[in-house]
C-alpha cells in the first residue's frame, strides 16, 4: 500500500466461482490441477475493503475491462490503499 501513495491506483477484485476457477484451469495445459482449489480460500482472505470488484465467472474479461473503466472515470479518488495504509500504521 505504501507503494501506491500519492499514485491514483485502485484495490479492484477480480473475482470468480471456484467451479469455474477449476474448469479453466483444466483447460490450460500449462496449469497444474489443484492449484486454484488450494489458493481460492487465501487469495481474497484479507481484512481490507476493494475500491470495487468484478466477476470473471459472470462478465467475460471485455465486459470486467469495461466495467472497472467506468468505475475509474467517475471515481477519481480511490479508498482502498489508504485505508490499508491507515489500518497498518494503526497496528505498528
Amino acid at each position: 500500500a505504501d507503494l501506491f501513495a500519492g499514485v491514483r491506483a485502485y484495490f479492484i477484485k477480480v473475482d470468480c466461482p471456484l467451479d469455474i476457477l477449476e474448469a479453466r484451469e483444466a483447460q490450460r495445459p500449462d496449469r497444474h490441477r489443484g492449484v486454484a482449489r488450494a489458493q481460492y480460500g487465501h487469495v481474497h482472505n484479507h481484512p481490507y475493503a476493494y475500491d470495487y470488484t468484478v466477476n470473471s465467472g459472470v462478465d467475460n474479461p471485455a465486459v470486467c475491462a469495461a466495467k472497472i473503466v467506468a468505475f475509474v472515470s467517475k471515481t477519481p479518488d480511490p479508498k482502498a490503499f489508504a485505508a490499508i495504509r491507515n489500518r497498518i500504521k494503526a497496528v505498528i
